[in-house]
């Protein structure tokens, strides 16, 4: 999970979308809690400037919040938080995610 969290800091949309998905498809397997010490830093994506990074991040939050049920109000927050305005795309995404997450069985 470590060497996945480095991705995250990459001006590389690439790198840093491949470390989205790779965080978000492995915190099933998180026994040691290693996403609970990056969250903060795997969600500020959700403000990033680069709208294809937004839009991963926020397809890929309800894997989290599906595995790390305790990690819901954290992500809930955040995209309450965020302001997308400026992306109508993403701002449509934020929403529906929001919807999801609220009605998600856990």
């Amino acid at each position: 999970m470590d060497r996945l969290s480095n991705m995250l800091g990459s001006e590389n949309s690439y790198v840093c979308i491949r470390g989205l998905t790779l965080i978000a498809y492995n915190v099933k397997w998180d026994k040691d809690y290693k996403i609970d010490e990056i969250i903060d830093n795997y969600i500020k994506h959700i403000t990033d400037m680069k709208p294809i990074i937004v839009r991963q991040c926020i397809k890929l939050l309800p894997i989290i919040a599906k595995d790390k049920p305790e990690l819901r109000n954290d992500i809930l927050f955040a995209l309450h938080k965020a302001n997308s305005q400026t992306v109508p795309k993403v701002r449509t995404d934020k929403y529906l995610l929001l919807l999801h997450l609220q009605t998600l069985k856990i």
